[in-house]
């Protein structure tokens, strides 16, 4: 962090505290994380703003390690050494990486950068930066190789992760290195831009201190992390038969949405089968800009459960498993 900017008010604190441990988890419901920023600026593809206000409010549901989770933390550390010592070939001097701690300031804002980045100086470390490693399988997110190592290259939502860790660090430049597909080593540099974190700290920080603070809930974003919470917060035991007040104006964009959406399935429906009859008896079509193919595929076994349920009461019994109830949202237009 630059001496003198308007950001610089309580300045980073860090702590040592191991990923995945309770105490961690508390940090990080306690605070905004760069993971958070990404989602609530509307740029993550994995959660929306609603889900990280649940989560936030402990109202949410439980952090689970995912398996993509797991081997992305297992590879970081392999993935980091193996650019460091690339690194150190390309600028002449060693380059080395070590874990970087819990950081937060402002007693809202955290991050947990993958690794601090060092250069030697006269055989003394010199903290250089901050690493942020990747592993996917989503290659056409990312520039190819050889294309230039910018921010523009990657997916905005590490991009805006990266910017959140430089205004917790006060770092000036995040390197962003990922491994595509097992094989391909990519690297970008996303460098410190004050206006950009500037705005990003107004918003985030108005975000959290209206609804975390405040409590008040964002507006409904369609995801799956939303769904969950009226689940939840609302479940079918509980359901009543009082009429509650709902906007018309909210019935109307449901009901044209749903309509719209008939329509273009209708639409989708016509040109599919237009492009079947341009295939005819060929598996796979030529197109500019897009893959076209026409293949089989192997059907699915069906159980006819009311002739097991006849043949084989005990059986069916055994086996069958019931689903919770659910309530299910149902509007149609008055008759005038």
């Amino acid at each position: 962090m630059k001496p003198g900017t308007q950001l610089q008010t309580l300045g980073p604190r860090t702590m040592n505290i191991v990923i995945g441990s309770k105490e961690w988890l508390a940090a990080r419901r306690s605070t905004l994380t760069a993971t958070d920023a990404a989602a609530v600026l509307g740029v993550s593809p994995f959660r929306g703003p609603f889900e990280v206000w649940a989560s936030k409010r402990n109202e949410g549901q439980p952090f689970e390690e995912t398996p993509r989770m797991h081997w992305g933390n297992v590879l970081e550390r392999p993935i980091a050494e193996e650019w460091a010592r690339e690194r150190s070939l390309t600028v002449g001097h060693e380059v080395r990486v070590s874990q970087a701690e819990w950081a937060s300031r402002d007693n809202w804002a955290s991050a947990t950068p993958d690794f601090n980045v060092f250069r030697l100086d006269g055989g003394q470390p010199v903290w250089a930066g901050l690493l942020e490693v990747k592993n996917s399988a989503a290659g056409e997110k990312w520039a190819p190789a050889g294309a230039p190592g910018t921010a523009d290259n990657c997916p905005p939502n590490y991009i805006a992760q990266c910017l959140w860790q430089m205004y917790v660090t006060g770092a000036e430049r995040c390197w962003l290195t990922v491994l595509l597909w097992g094989y391909d080593s990519r690297t970008y540099q996303v460098w410190r831009d004050e206006d950009t974190i500037a705005g990003m700290a107004d918003y985030l920080g108005a975000w959290w201190r209206r609804h975390v603070v405040e409590g008040e809930p964002p507006e409904p974003d369609g995801s799956d992390g939303c769904a969950a919470w009226l689940k939840h917060q609302h479940p079918y035991e509980e359901a009543t038969d009082e009429r509650a007040d709902v906007s018309p104006d909210d019935v109307e964009e449901f009901l044209t949405a749903r309509a719209l959406r008939a329509v273009y399935d209708e639409q989708a429906k016509k040109a599919a089968q237009r492009i079947k009859m341009q295939l005819g008896d060929s598996t796979k079509g030529r197109c500019d800009g897009a893959s076209v193919s026409w293949g089989w595929t192997k059907g699915k076994v069906k159980l006819d459960t009311k002739a097991l349920e006849a043949d084989a009461p005990a059986l069916y019994q055994r086996y069958a498993k019931t689903g919770d109830k659910y309530r299910t949202l149902r509007i149609k237009r008055k008759k005038s």
